[in-house]
């Protein structure tokens, strides 16, 4: 019979805890870097906004480094939804749009480290409340 235990198996990490952010327009909310080096497969990535304030948006993006340091944007086909293997990208949060969507990477057109980035852009004083989590499978249980 084949068994292993799923805690030690999976790896749910925050790249942005769940909280609010006063972020200036036209600057960014960069996530905390993510190491995958463990996972195998297919990683998920969570974004969960709840709508902005009026008359902002926050564009969500997927990065990924070598060193954790120096990051840049996901190739256009390593972000897809999960099941179709298209390629994707997260809705846009306004202050008429949550997001809560899920999309999957496919690991083997990733660097060693992943993160979530938020780019502000509107007329004001924006607010934005949002999380953003990869999850994704160990290679070996410990």
């Amino acid at each position: 019979m084949l068994s292993f235990d799923l805690a030690n198996q999976l790896s749910i990490n925050a790249s942005h805890r769940a909280g609010s952010r006063d972020t200036a327009n036209a600057a960014t909310a960069d996530g905390t870097g993510i190491d995958i080096g463990e996972l195998e497969g297919t990683i998920l990535v969570v974004v969960d906004a709840a709508v902005a304030s009026t008359g902002e948006t926050m564009t969500f993006t997927v990065e990924h480094s070598y060193d954790n340091s120096t990051f840049t944007a996901v190739g256009a086909d390593a972000l897809v939804t999960p099941g179709t293997g298209a390629a994707a990208t997260f809705t846009v949060n306004t202050a008429s749009v949550a997001v809560f969507e899920v999309l999957a990477l496919k690991r083997d057109r990733l660097r060693r480290y992943i993160r979530v980035k938020g780019t502000a852009a509107g007329n004001g004083t924006p607010a934005y409340v949002f999380a953003s989590y990869a999850i994704g499978v160990k290679k070996y249980a410990s």
